[in-house]
Formats: structure tokens, C-alpha cells, sequence
């Protein structure tokens, strides 16, 4: 059957006869044919396509007016004067007559083709013209040359070919497109020979789709076709021969590639060449076109070398991954870390650290490898290094880390870093050294700025934490200190001796060693001694704290004020209720915390007052208080909390909002449930979690909706969170919740507690 080639998208139903005209409606919906330029490459084709066309409704004669005005009009210039002409009995016979004009002959092939076929959709059986053709044409006399696609037997070869075309073959024969593709496939020796043809002789755009074509076509001599091309002077032959010979790890592929890698004039030829290699398990081929690779310009090529010589045994290969170290992209430089750790070059990788020459970006990369490895040895030099040149969550992170290596070298790096830049870094190497609890740290420790609002107070917590693990005897010696920051924190530490069995038989020595330094002239030293006695509660020592909760220097009564929370009673309550009315903010907000933590009910009126104090410090002690008193009220009496605390929730303290949080648990209020609701979207991690308990704690069935979409949190710890809170609820609801998310959950993990979780509720 003779084929037409249908634009897509544009070929309508064929309507025919009767039946096309039996829809409802004043128009009809059909298609006209018009000869077209059309091309998929190459020269262009005139092909006779389908068009789509709304015409009135009619019988045929009027139908094939309406037709044939379109298609004139649309070439007038090949249609002329031709005209139609039709018999009384038109609808029966179905045959049409188109006069062709005698001054346009050269196009009566195309007037007549797109007539026939336009007439014969839309219901005629037969289009006569006369003086040309009196017997007549149906669409099996319109030529083939006329209407079938034919293009050159290259254009038709896979993967990208035409299919349903006529293919001219180099020798100006034709076939089938689809037929010729099938010879081909079925090893066709001539017709082979006249398609490979084109590679010497044919355009380069036809070489190149011989080439292509090869691996499509399972040439039994593919292989050695393809190896030949290589030696085209054509680039771009060149390079689908390359692509063709992809995954075929021969000896002989292998060395026509070499040759290729190391002699070829395109680089982009060589470094494709040097990838193909790569992946010989033949190492005499795969480690040199490694090597190659490493120096290409290409980042991609470059990193997929440097994965790949991960797996070689060879000792220069990890000389090679160092040599890369420094490049710079990072993409390579993560594969060349991960390559160097596959192999165990760690020695080399920490010598990396100290060079000097390589770009601080790449060091800093590969100690962060380094620091989260398993290897000890290695990970100590990688946390040095990051705690005194990294930034941020590196040096931070790396600084914290350093408390389980007690080595010169960490020493070294944390007292850098308790001067470090950044706040976050100064904390974790004051914890660090406080972990380690070696005398070593304190010059360091006092060496840093005490003095600073966000670390300050981290270091002089961190001194108190060594002397703390230190004998009663060094301690002692140290309240003579000549550096005044470490003779004050040996007296305030004094009191944490006494803990524990040793220290209680050595009491008396310590009471009788603070008396005096809570006389001395240095006010840093008295507050101090007062500061020593929270530790030690007793009445043997509490006339001494009141003495110094009397003092008149402010640094006195600001460490008697949280001292005297360890000392219960009326006098205590007095005192802090008068440090109340003080304006200095830190004394202020000891004063707060103390009377939360006696859970002094009388005080709660009074603190409420200092809700919105601008020092955060003391919005902290005022939160924390009323969680501490609230807890000691009945039930019924917490109730005029909910408002405090609701309030509260939108702080712009993280610390705030969290005591807000738990008071709120307090209450133990439904309402709490939309209170909280906003606070699952709080920048603060910790917030989320807490608010999570929250409303957990409230047992309310309401609760379970607003719980669930803790489960979409971007953070797995709060995901983890509010797992636990649906089963802490105790709603059977929760239980068809936890299962749904299991199912899309990726931490399997986590889904695995969710689906335990909900098994407990059914």
C-alpha cells in the first residue's frame, strides 16, 4: 500500500461519503492536502500533507467549490485557471472534473495530486482531467515520486533515522528505508559496503551517522570498522567512533585508544579518549588513561579519574590524587579526598595540611574528611588544624572534639581558639578545655577575654570545671594566684571540694578558708568566696553568705543572689526580694532565677513585673521562675498562667520562648494546642521539640492534627520528636497518622519507631 507521510498532530478522522456530512452543525470539520517543504535533515522534501479545515455543510458539488477555492487560493500561481466541472449526477457517481490551465502544464502534478487526494477525503470516487487524463485519478494513479519522503539512505540509519521514507542509496538506487535498515541489521555485505561508503567519500555529516549507526546495527565487524575511523582526519568521525567503542574493554579497542589518548590533536579527544580507559580492568590501560585525565581541563573528566583511581594498587596513585589536591573545583577535590581515604593514604593526606601552597579551601576540605574518619591518629592532626583555620560549624565542631585528645597539640589549638573570631568557636573550645579538666588549660583559659558577653562567662565556667577536678591542695594554692581571674575562680570553686565524700572531711577547712577571703578589700574576691557557698549549703556557712548578700559592691550581691537559692528560709527570701527592686540587670535576674528555684509563691506578682525587661538575661529568670513556681501551685492556680505564658511564645529569645513552652505544660489547658501551633515553624530547633512535648502532655485529641506536622519537619531529631509525642498523646487517631508516614519516610530509622509507635496505640 502506497504510504503518506501525515504531519503530526494534524491528521484529523477521515471523513468519507455520506457519513462525513451526518454530523449536526452549519460547518463540517475535515482536511485538504497541500504539497509542503519538509526536511529532518538535509536537503529539503516537497511532501503532500494533511491540513486541517472547517467547510458549510453541503452535498459533494458544493463541498469540492468550497474545497478547490482554498486550495487555488493557496497557489494560485500553480493552479491558474483551472476550474471544476461537475454532471447532474455528481452525488451518485461521486467523479469531479478539474480543467487544468493549459498555461500552467509544468504544475499539473501538483494541482492534480492535491486534488485527487483532496476530493477523494471529503466523498468523491474519481477526479477526471480532461485533455490530460480522461480515464480519471483515484489516489492509486497519483505517482509515488509525488507524495513519498525520500531522502539519502545516511539520513535513515539509527539512532536518530527516518523510518517510513524512501531511501536513495549512494549508487542512485532506491529501497525501503525500513527494509534497508533490516539488511543492514541482518549483515547485507553489499549493502554495508555502499552505507560505510559515505565515510570516505560521503559528506561529513553522513560519515558521522555511519559511524553512529554502527552500535545499532550489530556489525559482526563493527569493531574494527570503528577502530578505523579513529584514524579519520574528520574530528567529529573521530569522535563517534570514540562514543561507538564505549564499554568494549578489548585489547585491541584498548590500544587504538592509547593512541588516541596520547597523540590525538583534539584535546577534547584525548580526555575522551583517557575516560573510555578508565575503565579497562586491564590496569596497564585504565591507571594511564587515569593519569591522563587528572590533567584534563575538564572539572567532570578530572573527578571521575580521581574516583576511579581510588581502586588502584599502584603506590603512584595516591601521588598522583595529592598532586590534584589543589585544584579548583571542588567537585574534584571531594572526589580525590574520598579516593585518597579509599586507600588509605592518610599519612600523606595530613602531611597535605601543612602545605602551604595548597589553597586553605582544599585543606580545610580534606580535614574535614579526615576529622570524621575512624582513624584516630589522623582525625586528632585534622581537628588541630580545622579549630585554628576553619570557620563556623568546622572549627567549632573540631574544637569540641578536641576534649577526648589530651595532647600538646590540642592544647596548642583550643588556646588559639578561646580567641577565636566567632563566639561559637570561643564556647566550644572553653567546654573543650573544661572537659579535659587538665591544669594545662587554665593559662589558656584566662589568656581569653572573660570579660566578652557571649563567651565570657564559658570561661570562667570552664576554669571552675578544672579546678573542680583538681585535689583541695591545688586549689588552695591557686586562691593566692597572681593572675586575679584564676586566684577568683579557685575561690568560687572552693565550695564544689566539699561534694562527695572526700571533700565533706575537708568542710571545715574550706569554711575556715573562706571567711577571710570574703573579707577581702577585692570585691571580685569576696563575690567570689560568696559564689564558692552555693555549693556547701549548711547553716555553718549561711551567716557568712548573709554577711555578703549585705555587701555594698554590686559583683557581691550579684553572686550572693544566686547563692542563696541553696539556702531556704525567711532571710533569704527577704533579701532577694530586695534585690528585686535593684536596678543593676545581672543582680536582677539572679535574684529571679534564686526565688524560682525555692519556688517562692509570694514572689510571683513581683517578678511578673519584669516580664518585658529589655535585658534578655532578665526575661530568661523571669520565664524560668514562674515555670519553677507554677510548678509548686495546684492545679486550679496555674490557670492565670496561660496568659503570661502564651505571651511569652513570641519573645524574641529562643531561650524565652522554650521556658515559655514548658510553663505552658504546666497549665495542662487545651487551648494550649493552638497557643503552641505557631511555634512549629520556630527557627529554633529546640523550640520545635519542646513545643512538640507540650502539646503532647495535654492528651487532647486536638492535638493530633497539629503534632503530624511535626512529622515534615526538615530536621530528623524533631521528626524523631514528634513521633514520640503522638504516642505520648495517647490518641488511637495518631495511629493511622505515624503508619501513613512511615510510608514515605527515607530515615528507615525513623519509620521503623513510627510504625512501633503506632503499634502501641491500636
Amino acid at each position: 500500500m502506497i504510504r503518506l507521510l501525515v504531519a503530526l498532530g494534524l491528521l484529523l478522522p477521515a471523513l468519507t461519503g455520506a457519513d462525513a456530512w451526518a454530523q449536526d452543525g452549519e460547518t463540517v470539520d475535515t482536511v485538504r492536502y497541500s504539497y509542503e517543504k519538509w526536511s529532518r535533515g538535509g536537503q529539503a522534501q516537497y511532501v503532500l500533507e494533511p491540513m486541517p479545515i472547517s467547510i458549510k455543510k453541503g452535498g459533494l458539488k458544493d463541498r469540492a467549490n468550497a474545497l478547490f477555492r482554498v486550495l487555488s487560493a493557496a497557489k494560485s500561481g500553480s493552479y491558474g485557471k483551472a476550474a471544476l466541472a461537475f454532471r447532474d449526477d455528481v452525488d451518485q457517481t461521486g467523479i469531479i472534473w478539474v480543467h487544468l490551465d493549459p498555461e500552467k502544464a509544468r504544475y499539473n502534478p501538483i494541482v492534480m495530486a492535491e486534488t485527487t487526494y483532496t476530493f477523494t477525503e471529503n466523498g468523491a470516487t474519481r477526479v477526471i482531467f480532461p485533455k490530460v487524463f480522461e480515464r480519471g485519478w483515484t489516489r492509486d494513479d497519483v505517482p509515488f515520486a509525488a507524495y513519498t519522503l525520500t531522502v539519502p539512505l545516511w539520513q535513515t540509519l539509527p539512532p536518530a533515522g527516518i523510518g517510513g521514507a524512501l531511501a536513495r542509496l549512494p549508487d542512485g538506487s532506491y529501497l525501503g528505508s525500513d527494509d534497508a535498515i533490516a539488511r543492514l541489521q541482518k549483515g547485507d555485505a553489499a549493502l554495508i559496503e555502499a552505507a560505510w561508503s559515505y565515510t570516505k567519500s560521503g559528506p561529513p555529516a553522513a560519515a558521522v551517522a555511519v559511524i553512529q549507526a554502527v552500535p545499532a546495527l550489530k556489525l559482526k565487524d563493527g569493531q574494527e570498522r570503528l577502530i578505523e575511523a579513529l584514524k579519520s582526519s574528520d574530528a567529529a568521525i573521530r569522535g563517534a567512533a570514540l562514543d561507538g567503542l564505549d564499554g568494549q574493554d578489548a585489547k585491541a579497542v584498548n590500544e587504538a585508544l592509547r593512541a588516541v589518548m596520547d597523540k590525538d590533536a583534539e584535546e577534547s579527544l584525548r580526555d575522551k579518549a583517557s575516560v573510555l580507559l578508565s575503565k579497562s580492568k586491564d590496569p596497564t590501560f585504565s591507571t594511564a588513561a587515569q593519569y591522563h585525565a587528572l590533567r584534563s581541563k575538564d572539572a567532570k573528566v578530572v573527578a571521575a579519574a580521581a574516583t576511579a583511581l581510588g581502586d588502584s594498587p599502584l603506590p603512584e596513585a595516591g601521588q598522583q590524587l595529592i598532586a590534584t589536591l589543589g585544584h579548583p573545583e571542588a567537585e574534584v577535590r571531594t572526589a580525590v579526598v574520598a579516593s585518597l581515604l579509599k586507600r588509605k593514604d592518610l599519612p600523606a593526606l595530613v602531611a597535605a595540611l601543612k602545605n602551604q601552597e595548597l589553597a586553605l579551601a582544599a585543606r580545610i576540605e580534606a580535614a574535614r574528611a579526615l576529622a570524621s574518619g575512624d582513624d584516630k591518629a589522623s582525625a586528632h592532626p585534622a581537628l588541630v588544624f580545622l579549630t585554628t583555620n576553619a570557620n563556623g560549624a568546622d572549627s567549632a565542631g573540631a574544637a569540641a572534639k578536641l576534649a577526648t585528645f589530651d595532647k600538646p597539640e590540642s592544647y596548642e589549638a583550643l588556646g588559639k581558639a578561646v580567641k577565636h573570631a566567632e563566639a561559637e568557636t570561643r564556647l566550644a573550645a572553653a567546654g573543650a578545655l573544661g572537659r579535659l579538666a587538665k591544669p594545662t588549660g587554665l593559662a589558656l583559659l584566662a589568656a581569653a577575654d572573660v570579660a566578652d558577653a557571649e563567651s565570657g562567662d564559658a570561661m570562667l565556667t570552664a576554669i571552675r570545671a578544672i579546678y573542680g577536678a583538681q585535689s583541695l591542695d591545688f586549689v588552695m594554692k591557686a586562691t593566692k594566684e597572681s593572675n586575679k581571674t584564676l586566684q577568683r575562680e579557685a575561690v568560687a570553686t572552693l565550695g564544689r571540694l566539699v561534694e562527695g565524700k572526700a571533700g565533706a572531711a575537708s568542710r571545715k577547712t574550706i569554711a575556715k578558708a573562706l571567711e577571710p577571703l570574703g573579707a577581702s578589700s577585692d570585691p571580685l574576691i569576696r563575690a567570689a568566696a560568696a559564689r564558692s557557698y552555693e555549693n556547701m549549703p549548711g547553716d555553718d556557712v549561711k551567716p557568712e553568705l548573709l554577711k555578703l548578700a549585705k555587701d555594698s559592691a554590686v559583683e557581691v550581691k550579684r553572686a550572693a543572689a544566686r547563692s542563696l537559692r541553696a539556702f531556704p528560709g525567711a532571710d533569704t527570701v527577704s533579701l532577694l526580694l530586695g534585690y528585686i527592686g535593684e536596678a543593676d540587670a545581672e543582680l536582677l535576674a539572679n535574684a529571679i532565677e534564686s526565688l524560682g528555684v525555692l519556688q517562692e509563691k509570694e514572689a510571683l506578682d513581683r517578678i511578673v513585673n519584669h516580664k518585658d525587661h529589655k535585658e534578655v538575661r532578665v526575661r530568661r529568670a523571669v520565664t524560668a521562675a514562674l515555670v519553677g513556681i507554677g510548678g509548686a501551685l495546684d492545679q486550679p492556680k496555674r490557670a492565670p498562667l496561660l496568659s503570661f505564658f502564651s505571651e511569652k511564645l513570641f519573645d524574641k529569645d529562643a531561650v524565652v520562648r522554650r521556658a515559655a513552652v514548658e510553663g505552658l505544660r504546666l497549665v495542662k489547658d487545651p487551648r494550649t494546642v493552638t497557643a503552641l501551633a505557631a511555634l512549629l515553624k520556630d527557627p529554633d530547633k529546640e523550640v520545635r521539640q519542646a513545643t512538640l512535648n507540650a502539646m503532647a502532655s495535654t492528651g487532647d485529641a486536638s492535638a493530633v492534627e497539629t503534632i503530624a506536622t511535626g512529622l515534615e519537619d526538615d530536621d530528623a531529631d524533631v521528626r524523631r520528636t514528634a513521633i514520640l509525642a503522638l504516642g505520648e498523646l495517647k490518641q488511637k487517631a495518631a495511629a493511622k497518622v505515624l503508619l501513613d508516614y512511615a510510608k514515605t519516610e527515607k530515615d528507615a530509622a525513623l519509620a521503623d519507631q513510627a510504625r512501633q509507635v503506632a503499634g502501641g496505640l491500636k
